[in-house]
């Protein structure tokens, strides 16, 4: 069932990464079909779903999801012959922009990495930052940490948001080298296909955020307490 002669990029992200704007260039640059291989979006992890893989096989796919690394969801990359491009965003500015994007879409309050109701949207800002350090932070973690040990025996290209608005053309040059899609893509292409997409992305700042002075100073340590559990793992992609 498996075609060889396709490519399938998988993108697994932590949530305000850039990973939309990532998703929608490839699918401009290469004319691919974005695919989401989960059973459905809910406040449930989203995990690999075969049925989705299996029905996609026989065309050129880029997709994005929050997919940790599980066992299983290894099982059915490898069976089904796909390489996940792992992506991250510094931890402080992701809790800005997490924070940010659930005020903006109130309606989309469901997330896999914690559970949001109405009380969310009712607290301070100061507590709707606690929010999201104390209830959503601890599944970051677990992303990356579960990727890091993957990285540590496989093969894995793990880029950042950072990188990815730095030096757009080095990176994309770089996703399309780890799939061994022979096209050569230029900064003018970028610039291109960007000016295509838009609409298409959230208003995530294309930039690297300098909005970590919002976060407190006992906020910054609780979220640096997060990775001290694993002190053998460089958080250094997270900027800790």
């Amino acid at each position: 069932m498996f075609n060889k002669t396709k490519h399938h990029i998988f993108i697994t992200c932590t949530p305000k990464s850039g990973s939309t704007y990532l998703l929608r260039l490839l699918e401009s640059l290469l004319g691919y079909e974005v695919r989401i291989f989960i059973a459905a979006f809910d406040r449930t992890e989203q995990d690999l779903f075969e049925p989705k893989i299996i029905n996609n096989l026989n065309i050129n796919t880029v997709s994005h999801q929050h997919t940790r690394c599980t066992d299983n969801n290894i099982r059915l990359l490898k069976k089904h012959h796909i390489k996940p491009v792992v992506l991250t965003r510094n931890l402080f500015d992701s809790v800005i922009s997490m924070r940010n994007h659930m005020l903006q879409e109130p309606e989309n309050s469901w997330w896999p990495m914690g559970y949001v109701d109405h009380n969310f949207y009712d607290l301070p800002i100061e507590r709707q930052y606690d929010f999201v350090i104390d209830l959503l932070l601890p599944w970051y973690i677990n992303f990356y940490v579960s990727w890091q040990r993957y990285a540590q025996k496989e093969e894995l290209l793990w880029i950042t948001y950072e990188k990815l608005f730095s030096a757009k053309e080095e990176t994309l040059q770089e996703v399309l080298q780890y799939y061994g899609i022979k096209k050569k893509v230029t900064l003018k292409d970028i610039e291109k296909h960007e000016k295509k997409i838009e609409g298409k992305t959230r208003k995530t700042q294309t930039k690297i955020a300098k909005e970590t002075v919002l976060l407190t100073e006992i906020q910054k340590e609780k979220i640096k307490r997060l990775a001290q559990y694993y002190p053998d793992v460089d958080f250094g992609k997270l900027g800790l």
